[in-house]
């Protein structure tokens, strides 16, 4: 037996999640000796991804939704990295490295079905659930199905600094566009300026309007924040503007949703708008002659890991030590605190 740490949903939040009743650490016995079933194994938990998206989680389990509800009482769970420890799996080995769905405990039962074999990757635990997990596929599949970039066009990125959002700016420009990036801090603005932004402001201290009529013509917005900076970008676009929307972070612990009031100038403008869900695009065709019969994820497959690794493209991590420290990183990173990719390390 081993003590087994983990991080549960303990209740439903109205706004803000509250340190140590939202989420709790708990410890209880594991036996690392037990049998487990034809095609699975034990693993122990390496790293643990933080994302905006949990906190639609953390809702009544009877309201349904894209994805399901955490259950009160049960660990969340979230992508992660492990290395096996025991296997009674033919695709397993004691000692592999492993990434998918984990929840946030030090020891799972998993099934092998579901999990990727990273054992060989040379990107670290924290980048392949950042850059090469969920936060770069997301990225990268909605720029690859949802809109054509033209080079030369012109694209404003809203949390530019965060996991999706400082991977949208470094894409945009490998494409050839002109990038505005808006952030919280001055910090996060000199950031990303450095990774390419062709100018960057901070969005506390700044009038969104006006930064982009001082930037010029707007053709695609990609929106992480939703709210004002939404509202600001509808009156500014260009006619025939392209809007992904990709997250609404602004919005997640209203208790009262922020009232857009010029919807019309979707209508006035002829306005695209797409929303989408990562794991939905995966699987779709790419659009990349090179890829031709393959899907989005193959493409995401062949290119990133080689732009990650020979630096193309530069990841900034935020690396939060231990599960105990869960419920603050989800916070600090609900409210903009944390300056990169959420990533929780347990070894």
């Amino acid at each position: 037996m081993v003590q087994n740490k983990s991080v549960i949903f303990n209740e439903v939040p109205v706004g803000e999640p509250v340190v140590g009743k939202t989420l709790k650490v708990v410890t209880e016995e594991f036996n690392l000796d037990q049998n487990i079933p034809e095609g699975s194994a034990i693993v122990k938990t390496l790293t643990l991804s933080l994302d905006p998206y949990q906190r639609g989680r953390m809702r009544p389990e009877e309201i349904k939704s894209y994805v399901p509800a955490f259950s009160i009482g049960k660990p969340i769970d979230n992508a992660g990295v492990a290395r096996v420890i025991k296997s009674n799996s033919a695709d397993l080995k004691e000692n592999d490295l492993v990434y998918g769905a984990l929840p946030f405990s030090e020891y799972a039962v998993i099934s092998s079905k579901g999990f990727s074999n990273v054992t060989n990757s040379p990107a670290s635990p924290q980048t392949l659930v950042g850059a090469l997990g969920m936060p770069g596929r997301t990225a990268f599949a909605s720029l690859e199905a949802l809109v054509e970039l033209k080079k030369g066009e012109a694209i404003f990125v809203s949390a530019a600094s965060g996991a999706v959002g400082a991977l949208v700016v470094q894409i945009s420009k490998l494409k050839g566009l002109k990038v505005l990036a808006s952030a919280g801090s001055d910090e996060k603005v000199k950031f990303c300026k450095e990774i390419g932004a062709d100018h960057a402001f901070n969005y506390k201290t700044s009038d969104t309007r006006e930064e982009i009529k001082k930037f010029g013509p707007i053709n695609i917005f990609y929106d992480n924040v939703g709210g004002s900076t939404l509202e600001a970008v509808l009156d500014t676009i260009e006619d025939f503007g392209r809007i992904i929307a990709c997250g609404a972070i602004s919005q997640y612990n209203a208790t009262e949703a922020y009232g857009i009031k010029n919807t019309f100038q979707i209508v006035a403008k002829k306005l695209t708008i797409k929303g989408f869900i990562v794991f939905y695009l995966q699987n779709q065709p790419s659009k990349n002659p090179e890829f031709s019969g393959k899907t989005i994820e193959d493409e995401f497959l062949a290119i990133m890991p080689k732009l990650v690794t020979d630096g193309s493209i530069k990841v900034k991590e935020h690396v939060y030590d231990g599960l105990d420290s869960t419920p603050v990183a989800f916070n600090d990173l609900l409210k903009g605190n944390n300056f990169g990719k959420v990533v929780i390390k347990l070894e």
